[in-house]
């Protein structure tokens, strides 16, 4: 026994360590990628696909400020998604990849792994569940991301068809499921499914299986790449009889996010027609038990697709019809459904509807067009009890996403009768140019509502575009959404601003001001060397100008050296401080170029034919030998040395003048990359052809004209030359008189010049 003792303290020590290296891997698995502060982690922050806010978002145009704007993506098919924001970052689908972006300054700071597809047309957000990011990608597949690592690290099958609608998530007995439906084309198939957020069945190849998939008409002969042949597939027998019977259509998911929750899931399907010229079919609204994708319950016969999310609020489900038709359902808590009631709205809905205190909110397209900003558009207010229209305010673009509301202004006393408003806040975006935010406020109190809606923010010209994006929103109050031109906005709500800014003697500025627009470009005189700057601001607010105090009493110069000065505009409050940036310059007086190109091709940059003498911004005669080229027309390519100077070119000799404008100008033939092409057409191709190019300086004080000849004949340009500067020295296509000149040199000694002149004269 006593030599088994050491055997024995070994073993017993093993076992200790062992369990020592077990437990303190254990925390590990625990802590693993969870994110800690959820400030807007899916659709709309919920589970019910409700998108309210208790947080200070701007209330006017003017305390809306552009925080940043930053470009992801190259068009509105390859744009970035709605974000989601955690943990003070900004999460966004783009292309093939997750980015992880700075919220305070648009910057990327991350990307993820490349996912096994793209997110497409990238109108709904992703979704953050149990320490993962599930993305809707390419070919019906949902791609699951680690938050903390940003490695994929599994996805589902790829059955194939679009994967556009939310994602939901939902907790049942312990353990978290996310759903989404796809979309193939308007008849055809698509499958709504459940998938575990675990990292549960999932194959040697990263791919997971889903715990169901119902497909309304139970059809799968169009799935792709289908893994597990097992998968449990649910479906609506009725519609697939009707199917059978040729009564009806197969359909799918399209903008149809599920209302999740641990008794069922409630989701609408498309109609099975054709979404632009053909009568609409009958939809469905079905309530699924979420862990076998079994029918609860439904509704059949709903008029036209049902292309918005499921709403729940107060023990009601609400949503609506393409066709216009506003829902409300009643279910008991095992999915049941008990009634519901309907309002026809006029016009069709895809935005998922915002009910808040009785009321329910939604954008409605006007009959003028879908695409047409002044087609009738509106957003309403319904009252949830009686199901009846309050009122609906116009819109400049038909509101096809989800409204963003907020409560932080409820208990302000806005026209000061001593009691609280009870007014709220709401934000939309619409789908037409400028892609701006607008809002408006309601309240119980008819009389306390706004009369009408505005635009909040309206970013700049480069920066505007068509938008179907929804709106959401940080602790801050900060406003987050994107539209089609890919920019990724923020913007802020700021007490501290400026009502104007003004500049004794500027001709112009870039863009009208507004206070929540905080970059300018102003332009004075040229020759100006200081400028008086006026500043108004609200009480509370003082302003600094160039680090220096405003003094409202009194002028504020500003310097400007080589006619130029940034200046730096703060306006400061207790609730912080709005920086504007000011670039002040002069006018140029500049009214040369910097290059000139002729050229026999469209193209910039090719066929280029050389000038004579070389350009130089100096010299303003040219000549161009197009002898030998036989083309109807040649290119002129003016580069100014000021971009803000004028140029126009005019024909001056054998010009064709079906191409002139009446004062002898041409147009612009194309703008190709910046650089403008004039085409000049000679009227007769076997002559010489003179433009004028003529540049104007921004000022206006100074002019300055180049002359290109187009050569086909001899000419000689006095005191201009590609060797010197002799007015005598021969041009181009005079080898023959140079041959001439040095014979006669050779010859005159011998007496032979006489006869070699009488030769030439017989010629």
């Amino acid at each position: 026994m006593k030599k088994n003792k050491p055997k024995m303290k070994k073993r017993i020590l093993a076992v200790v360590l062992t369990a020592a290296m077990l437990f303190t891997m254990v925390p590990a698995f625990a802590m693993a990628g969870e994110a800690a502060d959820l400030e807007w982690y899916n659709f709309r922050n919920n589970a019910e696909n409700n998108g309210i806010t208790d947080k200070t978002t701007p209330n006017s145009a003017e305390t809306a400020t552009l925080k940043w704007a930053e470009k992801y993506g190259t068009g509105w098919g390859a744009a970035p998604t709605t974000p989601l924001i955690l943990d003070g970052h900004v999460y966004v689908g783009m292309s093939n990849k997750v980015l992880k972006i700075d919220k305070n300054t648009g910057k990327k700071v991350a990307e993820s792994d490349e996912m096994v597809a793209g997110v497409g047309f990238a109108m709904n957000p992703i979704t953050y569940a149990d320490g993962k990011l599930f993305v809707q990608v390419g070919n019906g597949i949902i791609q699951a991301i680690d938050y903390e690592t940003l490695k994929c690290v599994w996805s589902t099958e790829k059955i194939g068809g679009q994967t556009v609608s939310p994602i939901s998530y939902a907790k049942i007995d312990g353990k978290g499921y996310i759903y989404t439906g796809t979309w193939r084309s308007p008849s055809s198939d698509g499958a709504f499914m459940c998938v575990s957020t675990d990292d549960s069945n999932v194959n040697e190849d990263g791919i997971k299986k889903a715990e169901w998939k119902f497909v309304p008409s139970g059809g799968t002969d169009t799935f792709q790449n289908v893994v597990y042949e097992d998968t449990v597939i649910t479906y609506d027998e009725e519609l697939k009889a009707a199917v059978e019977a040729g009564t009806a259509k197969d359909r799918g998911f399209y903008w149809s996010g599920a209302y999740a929750c641990e008794k069922y899931v409630a989701v609408g399907s498309d109609d099975g027609e054709s979404d632009y010229g053909s009568q609409p079919g009958e939809s469905s609204f079905y309530i699924l038990n979420p862990k076998t994708g079994k029918i609860i319950d439904k509704i059949n016969g709903i008029k036209g697709d049902i292309r918005t999310s499921i709403v729940y609020d107060d023990g009601y489900l609400y949503f609506a019809s393409r066709e216009g038709t506003v829902y409300k359902v009643s279910a008991d808590e095992a999915g049941h459904i008990k009634d519901y009631k309907t309002l026809e709205m006029g016009g069709a809905i895809t935005a998922s509807p915002v009910v808040y205190n009785g009321r329910l909110y939604v954008g409605v397209a006007g009959s003028g067009g879908q695409f047409n900003p002044d087609g009738g558009h509106t957003f309403a207010v319904v009252d949830t009890e009686s199901m009846t229209k309050i009122y609906d305010l116009p819109i400049k673009g038909y509101p096809q996403a989800s409204a963003l509301l907020s409560t932080a202004y409820e208990n302000e006393d806005f026209d000061g009768d001593g009691k609280a408003d009870g007014r709220v806040y709401l934000y939309f975006t619409y789908n037409s140019r400028p892609g701006g935010i607008y809002y408006t406020y309601d309240a119980k109190n008819q009389g306390d509502a706004a009369a009408e809606s505005g635009e909040l923010f309206i970013p700049e010209q480069s920066m505007q575009n068509y938008c179907l994006s929804t709106i959401c929103t940080d602790n801050d109050g900060t406003l987050y959404y994107k539209n089609d031109s890919c920019n990724l906005m923020a913007v802020s709500n700021s007490i501290a601003y400026l009502s104007d800014i003004s500049i004794d003697g500027a001709k112009y500025w870039n863009r009208e001001f507004k206070p929540g627009v905080t970059d300018y470009e102003v332009v004075l005189s040229a020759g100006v060397d200081n400028a008086n700057i006026r500043l108004e601001m609200p009480l509370g607010v003082k302003a600094l100008i160039n680090g220096n105090d405003y003094n409202n009493t009194s002028d504020n110069y500003i310097s400007l050296k080589d006619g130029k000065a940034d200046v730096k505009i703060e306006a400061v409050s207790e609730s912080g401080t709005t920086t504007y940036n000011l670039k002040v310059r002069c006018e140029s007086s500049d009214s040369s170029l910097k290059n000139l190109f002729v050229s026999e091709s469209n193209t910039f940059g090719d066929g280029e034919i050389k000038l004579a003498p070389e350009f130089r911004s100096d010299k303003i005669v040219y000549e161009a030998d197009v002898n030998g080229i036989d083309k109807n027309f040649f290119n002129i390519w003016p580069e100014l040395s000021d971009s803000n100077a004028e140029v126009k070119v005019y024909g001056l000799e054998n010009v064709n003048a079906d191409t002139l404008n009446e004062d002898g100008s041409l147009n612009i033939a194309s703008d190709i990359e910046g650089h403008d092409r004039y085409a000049v057409y000679p009227a007769d191709k076997s002559r010489n052809t003179k433009v004028r190019i003529e540049v104007t300086s921004e000022s206006g004080e100074k002019v300055t004209n180049y002359e290109v000849t187009l050569v086909k004949e001899n000419t000689v340009i006095p005191g201009e030359s590609a060797n010197d500067d002799s007015s005598s020295a021969p041009k181009t296509g005079d080898n023959s008189f140079i041959i001439f000149w040095i014979l006669a040199a050779v010859l005159s000694c011998s007496g032979a010049l006489a006869v070699i002149l009488r030769k030439r004269e017989t010629r």
